[in-house]
């Protein structure tokens, strides 16, 4: 059989006609991409260079920079662009950690009448003052671009931030809110609302808040451990310690808050468990904690003489423990010591107006953001509650609303310090037990199973290391020690 003429073929055994066809596809994309490019206008450009603006977390990144630089070059075969240019070179100097650059670049910017661009200006100085210390500044700058375009959750974002970074509440979970209305799932306006429920006593608010971001094992999962350990805290307040502990059982690995931890298990009278928790913390021998603990063991064995003693050098180190009071509290019933049943009661009432005070000071603040004293008056209440974070924070947050007073603001944190003061002396009830009513017989209190005081002397061996005016003389406790409930 004669052969016909072959198709030819390059190498690979490809026909040359595939070869061809490949060749001129790829020239055609070329074409298509440049011709593209040349289509898109200096205002497409220029809008795809601002929109890393948009996103409200702001975290910029190496690819948000080779955006903008390339939507530069893109630009400059355009005229009358300048403006455009000058604006992403601004945006360049933010990403770029060029703030007083930025500031200055932007200036002429702020009042533009073209939206978009005005909009840029101030988002971008925003940031800068913010990063340069200037938090007044900041805020105004996004108060005017939430102004010019009240939908645009990105200003509403910032303002949260700074509203609460001053203590001032009410307009920061409003622009919490304005966030969660574009953004329903936004977990950080969420935790902001909750955690300030938290802060001025709301705590059925404050429930309601956490619930929703712990909706499901997930919402759990995920959730950093200050919301995990605020909404067992929450739960204290308002179900009671038992769901509380409910609730840490079910998510134990995700509870990681020694003292939230501690609280729930002397709460529920787990002795066992509290013990190896301290121990695992290597307490030092005059921790209050152990008093505590032993005072739990004594009442537990129905030794009510020796829980008082205990409790009581607990509550005397531990003089803003509503916990420690209110186990003092029983224990002082089981003894029969009226007087001390009474003083406990006072203490706990005495805490509970500080607290009131404190929240009341968080009230006055409103949308305040110049007055450095209501934030100090708050600091002052915080300090006499002995919850020395909470004091510190709120110096800071005079600090931000006061910046040419950082020294004296900076002294004052230095010079924190725990309270050793009771509110209501406890010593004179402690020392003074109440007899068994004389109608009661013998019998009667030995089958009552309440053990027969001991005598003034006894009582006072029994705290011989307080002080007549109930302060501690040994090491002063811990903030975390003194802000356990």
């Amino acid at each position: 059989m004669s052969q016909g003429n072959s198709i030819p073929r390059v190498s690979g055994d490809v026909p040359w006609w595939l070869w061809l066809f490949a060749g001129l596809s790829t020239v055609a994309v070329i074409i298509g991409i440049a011709a593209s490019q040349e289509k898109e206008t200096a205002e497409e450009i220029f809008a795809r260079g601002i929109t890393i603006m948009d996103d409200p977390a702001m975290q910029m990144s190496d690819t948000d920079l080779k955006l903008v630089e390339e939507c530069l070059i893109s630009l400059q075969r355009f005229e009358g662009v300048d403006e455009e240019i000058t604006i992403l070179k601004g945006l360049r100097a933010v990403i770029t950690n060029r703030f007083p650059r930025c500031v200055q670049v932007m200036e002429p910017f702020l009042n533009h009448p073209d939206i978009p661009k005005r909009k840029t200006a101030l988002k971008c100085s925003a940031i800068a003052c913010s990063w340069i210390g200037d938090a007044d500044r900041a805020r105004q700058l996004h108060e005017q671009c939430a102004s010019v375009d009240p939908a645009d959750p990105v200003p509403h974002a910032f303002l949260m931030r700074l509203y609460n970074n001053a203590g001032a509440f009410s307009p920061a979970i409003e622009s919490a809110q304005t966030v969660l209305e574009n953004e329903p799932g936004n977990v950080e306006a969420m935790e902001l609302i909750g955690q300030i429920k938290v802060e001025t006593g709301d705590m059925d608010g404050a429930k309601e808040w956490y619930s929703r971001m712990l909706e499901t094992e997930q919402d759990r999962l995920t959730a950093s451990p200050d919301v995990i350990k605020n909404y067992v805290n929450v739960l204290i307040k308002t179900d009671g310690i038992e769901v509380a502990f409910e609730f840490a059982e079910e998510n134990a690995s995700l509870l990681s808050d020694e003292g939230t931890q501690l609280t729930l298990l002397m709460g529920n009278n787990l002795v066992f468990e509290a013990s190896n928790l301290i121990q695992s913390m290597e307490p030092t021998p005059d921790n209050p904690f152990l008093a505590q603990l032993e005072g739990l063991r004594a009442f537990n064995a129905g030794s009510w003489e020796t829980a008082v003693g205990m409790l009581a050098q607990a509550a005397i180190r531990m003089p803003r423990s509503t916990q420690v009071f209110e186990q003092l509290k029983l224990a002082a019933e089981k003894n029969n010591q009226a007087d001390l049943v009474q003083a406990c009661l006072e203490n706990l009432d005495a805490i509970h107006k500080l607290e009131k005070q404190m929240y009341d000071g968080m009230q006055a603040i409103g949308d305040d953001m110049v007055d450095p004293e209501l934030r100090l008056s708050v600091a002052n209440v915080a300090t006499d509650l002995g919850r020395l974070l909470e004091a510190a924070e709120w110096i800071n947050r005079a600090a931000n609303v006061c910046s040419e007073r950082q020294s004296e603001f900076a002294m004052r944190t230095q010079n924190l310090k725990l309270t050793t003061q009771l509110l209501v002396p406890i010593d004179a009830a402690f020392r003074k037990t109440t007899k068994i009513e004389s109608e009661s017989s013998p019998e009667t209190a030995e089958d009552s199973g309440v053990q027969e005081p001991s005598s003034d002397d006894d009582a006072s061996s029994e705290t011989a290391e307080l002080s007549d005016d109930n302060e501690t003389v040994d090491k002063e406790p811990t903030a975390d020690q003194q802000d356990t409930p």
